[in-house]
């Protein structure tokens, strides 16, 4: 899937704002100001909210139940699985005009290895197809890096003749069809899969659903998009009528039929027949409408037609399907967000999503829509109430902001109220593949958040200041005791509890024991009482 910085974002910004809104505390050790970051590794801009992960937003909005699913592996090649259906079928035809045992197993493994070159003719033909069109791209923009590509041999029937022959007519019929097909002789492929269906009903039970399939198949390479539409709504119903359907094509023609209205630039209408896959599918049909509706709002944003984002507001589940693409992809989607929010603004009634809304809002840098929104979705809500911190801390009101993240924290762990949405997830580097990327732990980010808020102001109590250093890795924890916290503050915290300061996290260097020890020692403090004292001793033990 395609995004920036990786397929559905990195959150980028910097902390640099932070301490013109709060004053500066006396007496830190070093430095004026923290990196860009919170507080040594990630880049992250605590002002913004991070970017939506879109599989899981489509989820919570359309209210679906569970997690998006993973695609199921497929147990063998594409190929494989068609021509092991193709295979069962022809045997059953052979056996039922009783056809000789070692006849059927001679005609069957003739058979395969026809069809499987004649998808290897098309293999090839698609990767010709992909870098003509690569060809066609730099050409016109100057840049082309060699002749045009040479168009590969067709598949050549010729040594398969005797075969063809003695098939059933529907079978000889259809293998002609597809070599044509894979070939790209599309005039010859329609007129042989026309011919399989024009067969009297019982001379072709097992061939009828392919070629009416493949029909449409045709039809949409010709770029006639309405007779392949028409084409593909014959497929289920010669389904129901009980004609043979090994791989499913019925249950799948909803798909291409969106596909028909991408090609012929109707990227919303598209994208509305990808979402009745996504929600009708199972977990491999929503592995693929996933990635392709993200493509159809990508380019129903890029084009921004007006007539193209009404039409995808007007409808319930795709306006909130856009909602979840918007989020998800912040640079994408700047062209259409005013008409996004300006049509929820001008929906009457409650409006689901009023969190979302607002979060959206957020984003686009609206931050009276933003509070608007997220007044409406109310306390139990903690994205609205994430998003009411974050106004409060461009207004400066750290103390107060600190108090709702808090409070965000609280309703995290509680989980979600009764018909309350749940709350986002994201991934770092965003891709479908959920396996191989799990999502954001969200309290976290939150508790990240306070720990920068807390880190930034003054007076840090010994409570406070074990909990927000809980909160970060070592190596953070480090940063801030170095740069945000005064000598006192450090004291206070260190010998809060008698068992704290020998104790280093992992990945923290010498801790904040070894850390106010440097410090007593450039103030010339090593020997003030007997704290610092037994700070000394219980830091030797750990060098």
């Amino acid at each position: 899937m395609r995004g920036e910085g990786g397929g559905l974002r990195l959150v980028r910004g910097a902390l640099v704002f932070s301490f013109l809104l709060f004053p500066a505390a006396p007496a830190l050790a070093c430095g004026p100001v923290f990196p860009a970051g919170y507080f040594v590794h990630n880049v992250r801009d605590y002002r913004k909210m991070p970017s939506a992960w879109f599989p899981r937003e489509l989820h919570v909005l359309l209210g679906l139940k569970g997690t998006p699913p993973l695609p199921e592996e497929p147990a063998a090649k594409t190929c494989d699985r068609v021509v092991d259906a193709d295979l069962a079928q022809l045997e059953a035809a052979l056996r039922a005009v009783e056809k000789s045992d070692e006849e059927i197993a001679t005609t069957l493994a003739e058979y395969q290895k026809m069809r499987c070159a004649m998808r290897e003719t098309g293999d090839y033909m698609a990767g010709w197809e992909r870098r003509l069109a690569e060809h066609v791209r730099w050409k016109a923009y100057g840049t082309e890096k060699g002749p045009e590509p040479p168009k590969p041999a067709a598949f050549d029937p010729a040594p398969y003749e005797a075969l063809l022959n003695r098939l059933p007519v529907e079978f000889s019929l259809y293998a002609r069809g597809a070599a044509a097909y894979h070939s790209r002789n599309l005039d010859s492929a329609l007129e042989l899969f026309t011919q399989v269906l024009a067969l009297p009903a019982g001379e072709r039970p097992f061939r009828t659903v392919w070629a009416a399939h493949m029909r449409g198949m045709t039809l949409m390479r010709m770029k006639e998009y309405d007779t392949a539409r028409a084409a593909f709504d014959r497929v289920p119903t010669l389904a129901g009528e009980g004609f043979a359907d090994p791989v499913g094509l019925a249950e799948g023609v909803g798909g291409w039929k969106a596909m028909t209205l991408y090609q012929a630039g109707d990227f919303a209408g598209a994208a509305k027949g990808y979402l009745s896959e996504y929600i009708d599918g199972d977990a491999a049909r929503r592995h693929a409408a996933l990635i392709s509706l993200d493509w159809a709002f990508s380019r129903t944003a890029a084009e921004h037609d007006p007539a193209q984002v009404a039409a995808l507001l007007e409808d319930g589940n795709a306006r909130m399907a856009l909602l979840a693409w918007s989020l998800s992809n912040p640079s994408d989607s700047r062209d259409i967000i005013e008409p996004v929010l300006a049509h929820f603004d001008a929906l009457p009634g409650p409006v689901p999503g009023a969190d979302r809304i607002a979060w959206l809002a957020y984003n686009r840098d609206d931050m009276e829509k933003a509070a608007k929104w997220a007044e409406k979705a109310g306390d139990a809500s903690p994205l609205a109430a994430w998003v009411r911190a974050k106004l409060l801390m461009r207004e400066g009101r750290m103390t107060e902001a600190a108090a709702i993240l808090e409070q965000v924290l609280a309703l995290l762990e509680r989980g979600p109220a009764e018909g309350a949405s749940s709350p986002p997830e994201w991934i770092q580097n965003q891709n479908n593949d959920l396996a191989q990327y799990p999502p954001f732990d969200v309290a976290q980010r939150v508790r990240e958040e306070w720990s920068v808020l807390w880190a930034l102001k003054q007076g840090k109590t010994p409570e406070e200041s074990d909990k927000a250093l809980q909160y970060l890795d070592g190596y953070d924890q480090s940063y801030v005791a170095e740069v945000a916290m005064t000598t006192e503050e450090l004291l206070a915290h260190v010998f809060q509890d008698p068992a704290h300061g020998p104790e280093r996290r992992e990945g923290a260097g010498e801790g904040t024991a070894g850390i106010l020890l440097r410090r007593l020692v450039r103030e010339g403090r090593l020997e003030e009482d007997r704290k610092s004292t037994r700070l000394n001793s219980s830091h030797r033990l750990l060098s």
